[in-house]
């Protein structure tokens, strides 16, 4: 049985990662079939696009933190030689491939991180990346795998051997100007439900009259229905300063935070 694992990420001068446990083996599904127009010309752009990463990996039940500094990525824009083994895409080998280019070459320094033994160099294998992106949508993912020989412990913490998946989003400046925009109108719409249903509970609190009570305990039912009808997840993942993001090859601007998926058997 396989669970995936989720690591989130921050980008030091390219990019960088920090541990959460998600057990969900969905963290690649999607809906539609059409990729986004010159998708392949995109990724090509990304030729010799160089990541400089850091991983902040925590064990969620304790205070133990592995960090591995000087993670190099660098994208090539060519499938990986034939004989040369790379891991299993999720684009590429999932349900839907031609929402991706493809795999393509990456090259990978592991880094190193310091540990109760000194100085211990990380190695990564069976390295390739991909370029995942559907159609009419503001975002798309750069997706780099690669297979963890051994696992690298510090302490509690915990960078398990198997498959590794970074994935780090990215924009257009205009489907990143768009992103902003509608997650702004969504902040302010959830903001005045949230201020509607706090003022229903205040005057329903203050009012002795059981008529009135009723009357405000409605309005903040409705308010609190309207709050979970609003909700949703789908802007956590945009940037909103321009710090945030970095700019890459074809004008194209990459998230400073991205996630790691790792498989575990």
């Amino acid at each position: 049985m396989k669970l995936f694992q989720s690591i989130s990420v921050t980008l030091i001068a390219s990019i960088g990662i920090a541990l959460q446990v998600l057990q969900s083996a969905d963290a690649f599904i999607f809906s539609r079939n059409e990729p986004y127009p010159n998708l392949i010309d995109m990724a090509q752009a990304q030729t010799g696009t160089l990541f400089n990463v850091r991983l902040q990996i925590a064990n969620p039940t304790s205070l133990s933190q592995l960090y591995i500094d000087g993670l190099q990525l660098e994208l090539d824009c060519v499938a990986p030689p034939k004989g040369k083994d790379h891991v299993m895409l999720p684009g590429a080998n999932g349900e839907q491939p031609e929402l991706s280019t493809g795999p393509l070459g990456l090259k990978a320094n592991g880094g190193s991180f310091i540990s109760s033994g000194g100085l211990q160099k990380v190695r990564f294998e069976q390295e390739a990346w991909e370029m995942v992106w559907l159609a009419d949508r503001p975002t798309g993912s750069i997706i780099c795998g690669f297979h963890v020989p051994q696992p690298y412990i510090r302490n509690d913490a915990i960078l398990p051997p198997g498959q590794c998946f970074l994935n780090f989003r990215v924009w257009t400046p205009k489907g990143l100007h768009t992103a902003r925009n509608e997650k702004m109108a969504y902040e302010r719409s959830l903001a005045k439900h949230v201020e509607a249903q706090k003022d229903a509970i205040d005057k329903m609190n203050a009012t002795s009259n059981p008529i009135m009570k009723a009357v405000h305990f409605r309005n903040a039912a409705a308010a609190n229905e309207m709050i979970s009808v609003t909700h949703t997840n789908r802007f956590q993942t945009v940037p909103m300063e321009d710090d945030d993001v970095v700019t890459i090859g074809d004008g194209l601007l990459v998230a400073k935070q991205g996630t790691i998926w790792t498989t575990v058997y």
